[in-house]
């Protein structure tokens, strides 16, 4: 018996760089929605306040 150094091998994922330009331009647009939907929040609350205030009719169900 020859006496070899055990080999172990790591599982080590590969990536192309289409992969991770496409990756990165999915994260970055979800960090971009999520701001935007932060910001747009508080927006349609004064919008929903302001319509009650001034008596304007709210459809919120469109099939009524």
């Amino acid at each position: 018996m020859t006496d070899q150094p055990e080999q172990h091998w790591r599982f080590r994922p590969r990536f192309t760089l289409l992969t991770l330009l496409l990756l990165m331009t999915i994260v970055a647009m979800a960090i971009a929605m999520i701001q935007l939907w932060r910001e747009v929040g508080p927006l349609r609350a004064d919008n929903r306040r302001l319509r009650q205030e001034f008596g304007y009719l709210s459809i919120r169900d469109e099939n009524k």
